[in-house]
Formats: structure tokens, C-alpha cells, sequence
């Protein structure tokens, strides 16, 4: 809910409704306002209450479209730093994943080698599998 909150600008107070828990931002932005209406009153510029506030207020939107144009220009540059990642990232993945089906082939296409020869009545011959030997027995 929305809270009367009094603000001192150019000397007078306002009372200004406020929503819950904005106060303090609400505040800091009256006193940031009448630094910059105190600038522009002391370089002499500007003369009258109106000029000051407009002038104050000129400045302030100069102020914030420029940082609003740095923001942007700094988010597309770290948008395409993060997709320029995923894109390397997508790569490598995609190559483990290659070379992780290709392990998996090698495996699979092994060949069993005997190596002994076979001898009628002895044991059946052992085979090779990757590191291990195996002997059949009859």
C-alpha cells in the first residue's frame, strides 16, 4: 500500500505517496535531484526556480540515457560472449560424444583371436579381449 512520504525539493517540502519498502529509494532520489538543481543554482546558469528544475531535470535524462545506452551496448556484448561459449561448448561436446561412439564401435567390432593353436583333446584355446585372457574348458 501506497504511504504519504514528505520530501524536501528546491527548499519546500512535498508529500508524495510512496509504495512500501521504496522509501529509502524514493529519498535518495530527491537528495541526488536537489544536488544537481544546488549545481546548476551555484555555477549560475540558470535563473529562476523553473530553469533550475528544467535544467536539473535535462540533465538527469541526459545522464541516464547514456548510462541506459552503455547498459545495452554492454548486455549484447555479454550475450554474444555467452553464446559465442555455449557455441564452443555445443563443439566439445559434441566431439566426446564422437569419440565416446567411436570407443563404443571399437568394442564392438572387436575381433577374438586365438592364441594357441587348438589341439584335439586338450583345452579349448584362450582368447584376447581387450586386456584380459580368457580359457574355455570343454
Amino acid at each position: 500500500m501506497d504511504e504519504p512520504i514528505t520530501l524536501n525539493i528546491l527548499d519546500k517540502e512535498y508529500r508524495i505517496a510512496c509504495p512500501t519498502g521504496e522509501e529509502e529509494s524514493l529519498q535518495a532520489s530527491a537528495h541526488y535531484l536537489n544536488t544537481k538543481i544546488q549545481e546548476i543554482r551555484d555555477s549560475g546558469k540558470a535563473i529562476g526556480t523553473d530553469r533550475v528544475a528544467v535544467m536539473a531535470a535535462l540533465n538527469m535524462a541526459h545522464e541516464f540515457l547514456n548510462q541506459k545506452s552503455d547498459y545495452e551496448r554492454h548486455s549484447k556484448s555479454f550475450f554474444n560472449r555467452v553464446r559465442s561459449l555455449q557455441d564452443r561448448i555445443d563443439v566439445a561436446l559434441k566431439n566426446t560424444q564422437q569419440l565416446e561412439l567411436r570407443s563404443a564401435e571399437s568394442l564392438i567390432h572387436f575381433s577374438v583371436l586365438p592364441l594357441e593353436p587348438l589341439v584335439q583333446g586338450q583345452r579349448l584355446p584362450r582368447y584376447a579381449w581387450g586386456t584380459h585372457i580368457f580359457t574355455t574348458r570343454l
